[in-house]
């Protein structure tokens, strides 16, 4: 919908993406459901993420090169150490949180 057909063929919500990633330069990602996606439609940033409610959102690593490949990155990125690096704990922490944001986003489906 632009009713001042300003941006043609664009959607509202891939306008404000669009508006976020010039003006305040976040990195925005756009998920669509069921292929509708015309209300994401934009000129920035990459085309939006579809998740089919039939197959649902992919599980990290499903064909994992080793068994439990999982459990092993769990524990490998667990704790830090007291002399660990910031960016060393940033890291464990970003992958720790995007794991566990994964199992529950593909247990939803």
């Amino acid at each position: 919908i632009d009713p001042m057909k300003v941006d043609e063929e664009t959607g509202v919500l891939g306008r404000i993406s669009d508006s976020l990633i010039s003006k305040r330069k976040l990195n925005v990602q756009r998920f669509n459901l069921y292929n509708r996606a015309e209300i994401l439609g934009g000129r920035l940033g990459t085309d939006p993420f579809t998740i089919d409610p039939n197959v649902g959102i992919p599980a990290f690593n499903e064909n994992e090169s080793i068994d439990n490949m999982i459990s092993f990155i769990e524990r490998l990125n667990d704790e830090t150490e007291i002399d660990s690096g910031v960016f060393g704990e940033l890291w464990s922490d970003i992958l720790t949180k995007s794991l566990q944001a994964n199992k529950l986003l593909t247990s939803a489906f």
